[in-house]
């Protein structure tokens, strides 16, 4: 039997949803327990298949005591249950206030795997871009700086960063319109400089 503690904190951490894929495939009972702004109504799909319940509510805390109780074929003998809710309910508010975002390589790597921003040059011209940014992902994204790439991945301008007075952030699933004078590349400028007409094809 496996107790799954469904707090925003706890859905969030890659391994939660390792274990309970494991017992999912070994056919293991499981009962998602809600904590906090999760609630057992508002579960997205896998857990929203099994019967859940609040954890940090009496009557469901009372319930899943008993379950555990037939599950185990155990005597229960219930404890005060309203201490025990109120001191889940205080760990709660503390791991969400406690938690600074600071993630391990494993917790960020599926999240930046999922960012995906694209860009549409909206108008260009050789003195002045504008360009649309638009984040499709559902995390917030800051831009610092933008790069025109050409072919062969040859930098066609210098980075342009964006000045920190300027807006930087995309909300999830919003847009940015950036406009800016590309300085040019000076290897550029050096080869004009050099040759007017170019360097020959294939040099």
């Amino acid at each position: 039997m496996l107790l799954l503690l469904a707090s925003k904190r706890g859905l969030s951490r890659p391994w939660v949803w390792y274990e309970t894929g494991s017992a999912r495939s070994r056919e293991i009972r499981m009962i998602p327990c809600c904590l906090g702004i999760v609630k057992k109504n508002e579960l997205s799909a896998p857990f929203s298949s099994y019967q859940a319940l609040n954890a940090d509510e009496v009557g469901d805390f009372r319930s899943l005591l008993a379950e555990i109780g037939r599950e185990l074929r155990l005597t229960v003998r219930l404890p005060e249950i309203e201490p025990v809710v109120s001191k889940l309910q205080a760990l709660d508010r503390i791991a969400h206030e406690s938690d600074t975002s600071v993630l391990t390589t494993d917790e960020i790597q599926p999240r930046v795997d999922a960012a995906n921003v694209s860009a549409k040059v909206m108008q260009g011209f050789p003195e002045a871009f504008s360009v649309l940014l638009m984040n499709e992902s559902a995390e917030s994204v800051l831009v610092k700086e933008i790069r025109l790439i050409g072919p062969k991945r040859i930098a066609l301008t210098q980075p342009y960063v964006l000045p920190p007075e300027s807006k930087r952030t995309i909300e999830p699933h919003g847009r940015l319109q950036v406009d800016w004078k590309p300085q040019p590349d000076p290897t550029i400028t050096l080869i004009r400089l050099s040759s007017p007409d170019g360097w020959p094809s294939g040099k």
